[in-house]
C-alpha cells in the first residue's frame, strides 16, 4: 500500500503517482462543460466495474465474501461516523466537529454494512436486467 498521503484510499483502490482529489478538481475546473457528459459517464463505468468486481467477490466466495468485503471495505470508514462534518460547494471537508451518540444512532454502522450489501446486489440486479433488455433487443433485430 503506498504510504504517500497523496494516494488516499477510494473505496480500497489506491491511486498511484498523483493525488485524485486535485486532478479531477483541477480537470473539472478547467472543463467544466464535460462534467455532465465526459466526467459523468466515466464515473458511471467506473462504477459498474466496480460493482461487479464486488459481486465476483460475493458469488465466488458466498460464505466468507461478505465478511471479507466488510474487513476490507467497510470497516475502515467507521471512525468517520465518531463525527459530524460541514462541507463546501465542491464536497470538501471545512468543519469536523466529535459527534453525540443516543440511542437512535447507535447502530449506523450496521445500517451502514446492510445498505453497502444491499446496494451491491441492486445494482447488479439492475445491470443484468439491463444486459439481458439489450441483448434481447439486438437479437429480436
Amino acid at each position: 500500500m503506498p504510504k504517500n498521503s497523496a494516494n488516499k484510499p477510494f473505496f480500497g483502490i489506491y491511486f498511484s503517482n498523483f493525488d485524485i482529489n486535485t486532478t479531477v478538481s483541477t480537470w473539472l475546473d478547467i472543463h467544466p462543460e464535460k462534467v455532465p457528459t465526459v466526467y459523468r459517464d466515466a464515473l458511471k463505468q467506473n462504477m459498474a466495474n466496480f460493482m461487479f468486481i464486488l459481486l465476483t467477490i460475493l458469488e465466488t466466495c458466498p460464505e466468507n465474501g461478505e465478511d471479507f468485503l466488510v474487513a476490507a471495505f467497510l470497516e475502515p470508514n467507521y471512525d468517520y461516523f465518531k463525527y459530524s462534518y460541514t462541507f463546501n460547494a465542491k464536497g470538501e471537508i471545512i468543519a469536523k466537529a466529535d459527534r453525540h451518540y443516543t440511542d437512535r444512532n447507535q447502530y449506523e454502522t450496521d445500517r451502514y454494512k446492510r445498505i453497502a450489501m444491499i446496494k451491491i446486489n441492486t445494482i447488479i440486479i439492475l445491470y443484468e436486467l439491463r444486459t439481458v433488455a439489450y441483448v434481447n433487443k439486438t437479437v429480436v433485430k
